[in-house]
């Protein structure tokens, strides 16, 4: 009885002590820390400061805050080199413009503040369970070592590496959304993305609401209605190539697509509006501005066996996977 016992205590010493202080000195020996590199100066939102950190500490956080960390290895790469692309394009060192609203700044984190979603290691513990976020953490850290230094370019120069959760049949031209166009910002079909939870979408709103949020939000200027309605009345004036709406009357004003769709809170300017009396039903493909690399997209190539060029070079016309210069 007691041989019992104690090789049930040493069992349980082994499963709840041992194995998981084993597990993280190899992840961390296996994995390493970042690779020497540049450094950048990140304005933590959150914490309201600055931090100086290796420049892929910050890609890291970026890759487990901005996708899911269970997506293929070679869709987290893609994500690691678009994140990175991004604030090499952003350091005031090289030329970059920094963070508007904090201009000590390289990058800020939040995309409130312009910038890109970030997860520090104690959040990142907080949000996953710990065999999970041990796995995850490892993951992680392997996309961004393994890719280390590579970025994004286009005739030499770091792009502005854009990336949206999912297009909904094909990504947006870079104009129709913000209006420059950029050459290696194209419209692509996009296949690839139909296993999203977020491919579809459907909000029903009433007329009440749609006017209160819309309340306060620009119109275009210089555009008059054709007609002007004494009732509800949403009428899309214009659609970019893909189907997405770019221009949409409410009622006797005009408001530009991407304006209306965050004021109504819709996933995507890729919309369909139907209307029942008052009440409108808006059923939406996709999530995202739609330009430049889907997230769900990415995944669903790397699970096509794509790698992580392959996938950058599709999302993203004409460019090259490249060495920071």
């Amino acid at each position: 009885m007691r041989r019992f016992i104690f090789a049930l205590f040493a069992l349980l010493f082994f499963l709840l002590i041992v194995l998981p202080v084993l597990t993280l000195v190899i992840v961390r020996l296996g994995s390493g820390r970042a690779q020497k590199g540049p450094t950048l100066v990140v304005w933590l939102t959150e914490e309201n400061r600055a931090v100086t950190m290796p420049l892929d500490d910050y890609v890291a956080g970026v890759v487990a805050a901005e996708m899911p960390a269970g997506f293929e290895l070679e869709a987290l790469k893609a994500q690691a080199v678009a994140a990175r692309t991004l604030a090499v394009r952003s350091m005031r060192s090289r030329g970059g413009p920094g963070c508007a609203a904090h201009p000590e700044a390289d990058v800020c984190t939040g995309i409130e503040q312009g910038g890109q979603a970030w997860l520090s290691p104690g959040e990142a513990r907080r949000r996953w369970p710990f065999w999970e976020g041990i796995w995850y953490r490892q993951r992680i850290r392997r996309a961004v070592n393994e890719t280390a230094g590579l970025i994004i370019t286009y005739q030499g120069q770091p792009i502005d590496a854009v990336y949206h959760s999912t297009a909904g049949d094909a990504t947006e031209n870079s104009e129709d959304v913000w209006g420059q166009a950029l050459s290696y910002l194209r419209s692509k079909p996009d296949p690839y993305d139909k296993d999203s939870p977020y491919y579809q979408d459907t909000v029903t709103l009433t007329w009440d609401d749609i006017s209160r949020r819309l309340a306060g939000v620009a119109t275009v200027p210089g555009i008059t209605p054709g007609r002007a309605p004494s009732g509800p009345y949403i009428k899309v004036l214009q659609r970019s190539a893909t189907g997405r709406i770019k221009l949409v009357q409410v009622g006797t004003k005009v408001y530009k697509g991407t304006d209306f769709r965050t004021a109504l809170g819709l996933r995507s300017t890729n919309a369909v509006i139907t209307q029942s009396g008052d009440t409108f039903r808006f059923s939406t493909k996709g999530w995202g501005h739609g330009v430049g690399m889907s997230q769900y997209g990415a995944n669903g190539m790397a699970k096509l066996g794509k790698n992580f060029r392959e996938i950058l070079q599709y999302y993203y016309t004409g460019v090259e996977v490249t060495p920071i210069p």
